[in-house]
């Protein structure tokens, strides 16, 4: 098989990076918030829409900690270009203090995401990690295909009668 010389130019012209449109995404262009105060309202604004606040109760609901809703709130708002990745570090804090009124407010006891006991790793630790796990796939099968009715019914029952007024959580300047 012969060498086809011509494929080794195909590529990019050195130097074309600095010509190409650089707002290819929305993180390549400025945030658009950039006060603190105007990115805590609009993400109290988003979390506390009908369909939003449902998503969010149901999968804390599931298991799904604080940290975990806070982390994947703040990267999509960096992802929509909402804000900056350090920005969001900053806003990690009221956002997961907005999400823990919400689920306090609607009876939820909400895991933090903070309570981590890890075992020091030994060597059976070690080796259990290394050996390959033998996995019975017809209990999983029947193990992922079984959903808890009563929970789902439960947590859409809680959910769905009365909605508090968003004012309710800023009473008294508190968020």
């Amino acid at each position: 098989m012969a060498l086809d010389k011509s494929a080794l130019l195909d590529g990019p012209i050195p130097g074309a990076n600095f010509t190409s449109d650089t707002k290819n995404y929305p993180w390549h262009r400025p945030p658009k918030y950039t006060d603190l105060d105007d990115a805590i309202e609009f993400s109290f604004n988003h979390l506390m829409d009908e369909e939003k606040y449902i998503s969010f109760l149901t999968m804390m609901e599931t298991g799904v900690t604080i940290l975990q809703a806070a982390d994947m709130f703040t990267m999509a708002g960096v992802a929509s270009g909402k804000w900056t990745v350090d920005f969001a570090l900053l806003l990690g804090g009221p956002v997961a203090h907005i999400m823990w009124l919400m689920c306090k407010g609607y009876g939820i006891e909400p895991k933090l995401g903070l309570e981590t006991k890890r075992k020091p790793a030994t060597i059976h630790t070690m080796k259990a990690i290394a050996k390959p796990l033998e996995i019975d796939r017809e209990k999983v099968k029947k193990a992922t295909s079984m959903i808890d009715e009563v929970k789902i019914e439960s947590a859409a029952q809680r959910l769905t009668p009365e909605v508090p007024e968003a004012s309710g959580f800023m009473a008294g300047g508190k968020v």
